[in-house]
């Protein structure tokens, strides 16, 4: 009989990913409004909305959105539970799908998510977009390296 891949041998994992959709969460309301220069001229904290996806593709299509991002969500769990992955592959999709899950969370609550980090010379993003971005990086140097991309 084939046994069911479990949550994680102690669900630490899904512990973390929670935390990272709890900090998300906590910076985002600690900053609604606010604005001020960490750098000058260089790196600000600035409160920005966001009905789009990346760099604002899909404005307007919050809908749209909310469906996409639930669906990617659904696939990254899928491949948790189904697949055979090393653990920091694991760790890297369970982190996407949680940072994700926080962006979500915004667009479902809120209409649009909610942004603050502000390079002069980027888009403002926020904490999960930093996680889901670092974590893809390790993922795919991941993958190469296990020679499964």
């Amino acid at each position: 009989m084939k046994r069911k891949k479990s949550l994680g041998k102690s669900g630490g994992e899904w512990l973390i990913g929670l935390l990272v959709i709890i900090i998300d969460q906590i910076i985002k309301y600690l900053l609604k409004g606010v604005n001020f220069p960490v750098i000058n001229g260089f790196l600000s904290i600035n409160y920005a909305t966001n009905s789009g996806a990346g760099f604002s593709i899909l404005s307007g299509y919050n809908m749209l959105l909310v469906f996409l991002t639930s669906a990617i969500i659904a696939l990254l769990i899928y491949i948790i539970l189904k697949k055979s992955l090393s653990s920091v592959q694991r760790l890297m999709l369970i982190f996407i799908a949680s940072a994700a899950t926080s962006n979500l969370i915004d667009r479902v609550t809120k209409g649009f998510v909610v942004d603050y980090i502000d390079f002069s010379f980027f888009p403002v993003f926020n904490f999960a977009d930093f996680v889901i971005t670092v974590c893809t990086i390790i993922l795919v140097i991941s993958l190469v390296r296990d020679k499964k991309l």
